[in-house]
């Protein structure tokens, strides 16, 4: 896998993006929060010692119950290396793959929307990987991000916002909606819904769900800082690939 990605792809990928982010629904239409039986999670970890390794790892949680129905991981080999607000062309392979294996073996399990770490219209070009995931899979997605972007072009200031956010947090208030100055749009909340959590976690609409639905659900799945799908998922694909590497390790040791 080659590191270096030419000018032609980045307006290649920009080309996609822009094209898709017309497709993305930002309204909730007939979904409603009553009708989630299952959320499902779906992240990747990436190995430090071979740069084509990844492990991907989908769950299912009922709601609002927060139990595990459904889980798998999966050995991956990365053909795109990683570009800032370019992450959902590395892993839209792994996400329908693990989406279809679903599909296919626990049809009745499917979630009525996924968790996904990463943006959704918080983007640049309104098309970060939730919204890019689910536009592609035809899914209902909701962005989690556990850090903050800056956008320059919206006025989206990384100290200003948790500046804001602090104010916020000596009224009692858990949300703040993260406003483009130049465009008068919400593009995302940062939000900090567990008790003992100090840090907000940023939520924005990815496909199929309105901003103030998907902010109800994630706050249905938080216990501790990070929604219990994303973090289950995160905590399985990591200790997989451990697992991975360190047979890697034993076996260049040999």
């Amino acid at each position: 896998m080659e590191n270096e990605i030419s000018d032609e792809q980045i307006a290649e990928w920009n080309s996609k993006q822009e094209e898709l982010r017309d497709k993305v629904i930002r309204s909730d239409r007939d979904f409603s929060l009553s009708k989630v039986k299952y959320v499902g999670g779906f992240d990747v970890s990436y190995s430090k010692i071979n740069h084509e390794l990844a492990v991907s790892c989908i769950v299912v949680l009922s709601y609002p119950e927060m139990k595990q129905v459904y889980m798998n991981t999966t050995k991956v080999k990365l053909s795109c290396p990683y570009k800032s607000s370019y992450l959902a062309f590395r892993e839209i392979e792994p996400f329908q793959q693990e989406l279809q294996l679903l599909k296919a073996k626990k049809p009745n399990l499917e979630p009525q929307v996924f968790l996904l770490d990463g943006n959704g219209y918080f983007h640049i070009r309104r098309c970060g990987a939730a919204s890019h995931l689910g536009v592609i899979s035809n899914t209902r997605t909701i962005g989690v991000a556990k850090s903050l972007i800056e956008i320059p072009e919206d006025g989206v200031i990384k100290t200003e916002v948790i500046s804001q956010f602090k104010r916020l947090r000596k009224t009692e208030g858990n949300e703040l909606d993260i406003i483009s100055t130049e465009k008068n749009e919400v593009l995302a909340k940062a939000v900090l819904y567990a008790p003992k959590a100090e840090k907000p976690i940023f939520v924005s609409a990815g496909h199929k769900c309105s901003l103030e639905t998907a902010a109800k659900i994630v706050k249905g799945c938080t216990k501790t800082r990070i929604p219990e799908p994303i973090k289950m998922a995160d905590n399985r694909s990591r200790k997989e690939l451990k697992k991975i590497e360190k047979t890697l390790l034993r076996q260049i040791m040999l």
